[in-house]
């Protein structure tokens, strides 16, 4: 119905993927994803080595699972897929795969949690959330559809985070970018 009105209206229809979508459960809840409840090597580990309660996207099996629902929602007939950052930053933090990538670049393993704001250890973390979005756009293309993204309005922050948008927008990964409040909007920003 809903895609028979957007055509109707002449409005194209992005499914709103949010990324951070498999978590733990709050405290006093006793429910969980299957997809984390079975996969504690998979989630975000922070500058200490302490789990986090998000999935890493740093991991190929996170990748893999997420690329897969994509692929099913394009079954749906949407214009495209909306990549969710607005909620749930961060992706990736310290995990294996984002310390081994740094040792390949750097040479060595990074000091944490003293280095871990460093521009060097972010452009590593930025890396490998942008070849995840690589390859959804491939998803997307080879499917023909487009690829959006929604991402808060600090991007500074965004890219203490993991996410850098500008270089998403720079590789041409992304058709679209939807600049959003997020939670606790600063007013500072809205300029």
């Amino acid at each position: 119905v809903v895609r028979a009105a957007t055509r109707e209206y002449g409005l194209e229809l992005h499914y709103y993927l949010r990324m951070s979508a498999f978590y733990g459960p709050f405290p006093k809840m006793d429910w969980t994803t299957r997809f984390f409840r079975d996969h504690p090597e998979w989630r975000c580990r922070d500058e200490h080595g302490v789990a986090v309660n998000f999935m890493s996207y740093a991991y190929p099996g996170v990748q893999e699972r997420v690329l897969a629902y994509i692929d099913e929602l394009l079954d749906y007939e949407p214009d495209g897929i909306c990549l969710a950052f607005n909620r749930g930053l961060p992706l990736l933090l310290f995990e294996a795969p984002v310390i081994e990538a740094y040792r390949r670049k750097h040479g060595r393993t990074p000091n944490l949690p003293g280095e871990c704001d460093t521009p060097e250890l972010q452009a590593v973390r930025h890396e490998l959330l942008t070849g995840f979005v690589e390859k959804a756009r491939r998803l997307c293309e080879r499917r023909g559809k487009s690829l959006s993204c929604i991402v808060p309005r600090d991007f500074e922050r965004n890219r203490l985070f993991g996410l850098d948008a500008d270089l998403l927008i720079a590789r041409g990964l992304v058709d679209t970018v939807m600049v959003g409040a997020g939670h606790g909007d600063n007013p500072a920003l809205n300029d």
